[in-house]
């Protein structure tokens, strides 16, 4: 699934340095008005008595819903889109990979997470990959 779901992006992310006219917004509302569709499709088969579901749930999932669309994809892919208009994609690109160390940072100082060994090893294995990234593209440019 995420190797799945990470060459739509990055095509994306190829593909943004290229686009004229169009600005962030109208990219993610866009985005979203495509996204919608599936997974409407895919709750109408998979999916039984959401309407009472969401009229009785707690207020932590609508919370995590609402950061989800305003925080993660509003600002946190417009912010993306902006940046990939106006800098190399090989500069930009990094910053995404940062994406996980933040998370569970936040998971730890927000939602009391356990720091655990496969954390700090995912985390360095994190920044080596961005480490190697950003070398590499230094390298290239100096070429």
């Amino acid at each position: 699934m995420i190797t799945t779901s990470s060459v739509p992006m990055a095509i994306t992310t190829i593909l943004m340095r290229k686009l004229d006219g169009i600005n962030t917004l109208q990219i993610q509302a866009w985005t979203g008005f495509v996204a919608v569709v599936p997974y409407i499709f895919l709750t109408i088969i998979f999916e039984h008595d959401q309407l009472s579901l969401i009229i009785n749930a707690p207020i932590e999932p609508i919370l995590s819903i609402i950061y989800s669309v305003i925080a993660a994809s509003l600002i946190g892919h417009g912010l993306l889109y902006y940046l990939l208009k106006r800098y190399e994609v090989s500069l930009v690109n990094p910053l995404l990979l940062l994406s996980p160390i933040f998370a569970s940072l936040f998971g730890i100082i927000f939602r009391d997470d356990i720091i655990t060994w496969y954390l700090v090893f995912g985390g360095v294995l994190t920044l080596t990959g961005v480490a190697v990234i950003s070398y590499g593209s230094r390298v290239d440019k100096k070429r």
